[in-house]
């Protein structure tokens, strides 16, 4: 009896998940996705030996970035691979397998190291005075022989270079390629109106700033919370500046669309290896065996940009509300209330880096 008790929630479970998800059909044989891997690993290799000697390749981790061009219902694969590389810490990797291009995210701790170090000396500030994050991206097509697919956005992602030094970084943050955004948290013996009247150019070519002013108390907490896990955006919230380069709504709303801060690869901060990919428009949740895409609207609110998922007549999006919070680089996700058996309505946090799991604590009993 109880066997059958659980067969029967398994499929149930199962025909949920198909009810759920929109799955497109692919437009590619499984021969042409192993062919692309396996030449996508090839060139991964010789990134390796050349620019990251000691790291390891998470072969299993690579998947083809398919997408679908406009006016297509089909997947079809584009020119990327993604994957992750082991090289003291969990990274990730974008690969061309026409270019043979290589971008990782292992870099980029030197560009929020280089760019922390400008806020303080173009402002003043020590590091105890200001919480810095240092956001950018960078377009590419997804193929280069057909412009209907668009472009893929890369996030806080770097070419490979012999050595990521201040004049690397340098580089990157004068070109024409990239832009970026500085996340500017301070107390409230900082003024603010200096980030108003100062020139900036010194940050960078293409550059915009959020800048939040808070208590000391919010501010303290926060300092000693990086990533601002837990704590609410606006707690303690003083004043708040986002300069014109960044696209603001007059009311202090952030203002959705131009910037696409929230285009990219998001993990789930959890064990489930869940993954959203979100570009020009479209949206992709893959969990297991769920490969679910639609396409949505951003939504400006008070501090967050909504994105609303159009729904495709009987079919739901995997999630029913989808929030990018802009300061601390998170997106927060919740299920269909009524569609999971329990109440629903679960939350699911995303950032752009892969999960790392706390250190479960040895007890030791005497």
């Amino acid at each position: 009896m109880m066997k059958k008790i659980k067969m029967t929630v398994i499929i149930m479970l199962m025909i949920a998940a198909c009810m759920m998800t929109s799955c497109f059909p692919k437009a590619y044989t499984v021969k042409e996705e192993k062919d692309q891997l396996a030449r996508a690993i090839a060139i991964a290799r010789d990134y390796q030996e050349k620019y990251a000697a000691p790291a390891r390749l998470k072969e299993n981790t690579f998947r083809v970035y398919d997408a679908m061009p406009e006016d297509e219902q089909k997947l079809y694969l584009t020119d990327w691979v993604t994957g992750e590389i082991l090289d003291g810490g969990e990274y990730s990797m974008y690969i061309n397998t026409e270019s043979k291009e290589v971008y990782s995210d292992k870099g980029w701790t030197a560009v929020q190291a280089y760019g922390q170090s400008l806020v303080g000396q173009l402002y003043g500030l020590e590091e105890k005075e200001m919480i810095v994050t240092v956001w950018g991206y960078t377009k590419l097509p997804f193929r280069r022989d057909d412009a209907s697919f668009g472009m893929v956005t890369l996030s806080n992602m770097l070419p490979a270079a012999d050595r990521i030094d201040e004049s690397y970084v340098s580089d990157i943050l004068e070109a024409d390629s990239y832009h970026f955004t500085y996340h500017i948290g301070v107390g409230e013996g900082v003024a603010i109106d200096q980030f108003k009247k100062r020139d900036f150019t010194l940050l960078g070519k293409n550059v915009s700033l959020r800048v939040r002013r808070y208590s000391d108390a919010a501010f303290a907490n926060r300092k000693a919370h990086p990533g601002g896990s837990g704590i609410d955006d606006r707690e303690g919230l003083l004043d708040e500046y986002i300069s014109d380069e960044d696209s603001t709504a007059e009311d202090g709303a952030m203002e959705a669309g131009s910037n696409d801060g929230y285009d990219g690869t998001w993990y789930a901060q959890d064990e489930s290896g869940a993954v959203l990919i979100i570009n020009e428009g479209k949206i992709r949740f893959m969990l297991d065996e769920i490969d679910d895409q639609g396409v949505f609207e951003p939504v400006s609110e008070a501090d967050h940009i909504r994105l609303s998922v159009e729904r495709k007549e009987d079919k739901l999006f995997w999630f029913y509300e989808i929030n990018y919070y802009a300061e601390d680089e998170r997106i927060v996700a919740y299920t269909w209330p009524e569609d999971d058996g329990d109440g629903g309505y679960k939350r699911t946090v995303f950032k752009r880096t892969l999960y790392e799991p706390a250190d479960t604590p040895v007890v030791i009993s005497l």
